[in-house]
């Protein structure tokens, strides 16, 4: 009996007991097994123990902001009118200049819009305006 006891927690050169290392492996066993006690645990527990249920909001998003850089801009869509009458806010005479976009003139995304938008016919860019603003050029569509 004696003997056995010591082969048990006798420590062989550069290793563990056998006993401790069964040990060892025990309490890591238990230990992975418990951190997963939360993720396992049924839904309807923690709803009885907190008292309240979380849930989000259910709002939809008409028109999604575009993000530039540090600049955070929404779609003037928004500002029509129900009726989409368009109002005339201000008339602002400028020199203006044909808009490009090609792969010599921008980074890594040629005919790309700063609203994230293709470049197409009738889109201008402009400092002064915010994204989606209509404009009406007089000299040449009257």
């Amino acid at each position: 009996m004696n003997s056995n006891l010591k082969r048990l927690f006798s420590i062989k050169k550069g290793g563990i007991p056998p006993l401790m290392g069964l040990a060892r492996l025990a309490v890591s066993t238990i230990l992975f097994f418990l951190s997963f006690s939360p993720v396992i645990a049924p839904s309807y527990l923690s709803e009885a123990e907190a008292g309240f249920k979380v849930s989000l909001p259910q709002t939809t998003i008409v028109k999604t902001p575009t993000i530039q850089e540090n600049s955070l801009l929404t779609s003037a869509n928004h500002y029509l009118p129900e009726n989409n009458e368009i109002i005339v806010l201000e008339t602002i005479p400028m020199t203006i200049t044909a808009y490009s976009s090609t792969v010599w003139e921008t980074d890594d995304t040629p005919f790309i819009t700063a609203a994230g938008t293709q470049t197409r016919d009738g889109v201008i860019a402009s400092n002064l305006l915010p994204f989606g603003t209509k404009v009406k050029i007089p000299k040449l569509f009257g």
